[in-house]
């Protein structure tokens, strides 16, 4: 059996579901804007790719290496405009508000185990 401190007020049922319950809007928020900028990640390597492959249809065709050159590039490519710093930036904000807020949900969540 558990023992509380005195000074220690014991919850009633819907004050724990309070404190337990519901999800953290912070990590929903951060799978939101890292899915969508993962999806803008993808669209705009598509669209690069398609164009760089248009311009230079011997350098890039169906070969193997001819295909990693073609990563190498685009990779080059995508960081070279705003807009994929700009992406990029919005995966790393997304993966971090997800860590951070599970963090605070796992920390806020824990009730304190009393043992005497």
């Amino acid at each position: 059996m558990m023992k509380y401190p005195k000074n220690c007020a014991i919850l009633t049922e819907e004050e724990m579901e309070y404190t337990t319950g519901g999800t953290n809007g912070l990590i929903i928020g951060s799978w939101v804007i890292w899915g969508v900028t993962a999806i803008g990640m993808l669209a705009y390597n598509v669209s690069i790719s398609n164009k760089m492959v248009e311009e230079n249809p011997d350098k890039y065709n169906d070969s193997a290496e001819s295909q990693t050159q073609l990563v190498k590039d685009l990779r080059k490519e995508f960081f070279r405009h705003p807009m994929g710093w700009l992406i990029a930036t919005g995966c790393v904000a997304g993966i971090a508000m997800g860590i951070l807020g599970g963090y605070k949900e796992g920390v806020d969540s824990v009730p304190p185990i009393v043992i005497s």
